[in-house]
């Protein structure tokens, strides 16, 4: 079983008000109601946790949280039908790429893994709880009482995603890193490092159809590129290829595993200026 499913199972809403575009109020997206003829009713206010404060509702997960930009966490509970309930919690984060990255720390990349579009984003659903990304949101959706979990998704996602200030999209490169990757779950993101031994970052990381892990690190101009590139060269001692504002190497290796990675370093090029 994934770490992330032994987590508290609350559906919970994380929405970070930090003024970056596509940010919203933290509480302006989650819907009074949502289903088929508003089945599904807020049963009491959100609830708005800061940075400070979101401790008290998810004491093992905060920092987690903040180290994905998360300033703000909401938490709505809705009654429906016949006694059910469905819980949500809610991080706003900023940007589209910290929704996405943890987002993928929760879904984990098993061969089951198996995710629905929804407008802006992604989720994926694990028996009773769905772990979403919605422009720059993580949800969490919990439905544990309803024998049709993923119709409650679908519906609560939809209405949340009506009512989110659209975003800056994710980067058009993380495709490129998807089709290039064993599976798509394998792309992550990390804001700070994308591997502990590297200290580096932001950027992402992925498995590559062979099985090797290699890494995608961000820099804001082609000059920085190459200048961490050489960096990382000699501290690594494997191969390190700048390509504009990216730098691309893989996690263990040498010239062979480098060379794996020509066919996607031609279809990053677009991205890389």
């Amino acid at each position: 079983m994934h770490p992330s499913r032994a987590l508290p199972a609350g559906f919970c809403l994380f929405l970070l008000s930090c003024g970056l575009a596509g940010a919203s109020d933290p509480g302006a997206a989650m819907p009074r109601a949502f289903g088929a003829g508003d089945l599904f009713r807020s049963s009491e206010e959100f609830k708005v946790f800061t940075a400070e404060t979101m401790y008290e509702h998810v004491d093992g997960e905060a920092e987690l949280f903040k180290r994905f930009g998360a300033t703000r966490l909401v938490y709505g509970l809705y009654e429906g039908p016949v006694r059910t309930s469905v819980t949500v919690d809610a991080v706003e984060l900023g940007s589209p790429e910290n929704a996405f990255g943890l987002y993928r720390l929760y879904t984990g990349c098993e061969e089951d893994t198996r995710e629905e579009a929804v407008d802006q984003g992604r989720f994926y659903a694990s028996d009773s709880t769905a772990f979403a990304w919605v422009g720059t949101s993580f949800l969490r959706v919990n439905a544990a009482d309803s024998p049709e979990p993923l119709a409650v998704f679908r519906g609560f996602l939809t209405a949340f995603a009506q009512k989110t200030t659209p975003a800056v999209p994710l980067p058009g490169y993380v495709a490129e890193l998807e089709r290039a990757a064993r599976r798509p779950c394998d792309v992550r993101y990390f804001p700070d490092f994308v591997d502990p031994a590297l200290e580096v970052g932001p950027g992402y990381r992925w498995v590559t159809p062979g099985g090797k892990t290699a890494f995608l690190l961000q820099r804001s101009s082609a000059a920085e590129g190459a200048a961490l590139a050489g960096e990382l060269a000699g501290k690594t001692g494997r191969p390190c290829r700048a390509l504009g504002r990216f730098v691309v190497l893989p996690k263990d290796g040498g010239e062979k595993e480098m060379a794996e990675l020509e066919h996607l370093l031609a279809a990053l090029k677009t991205h890389a200026d």
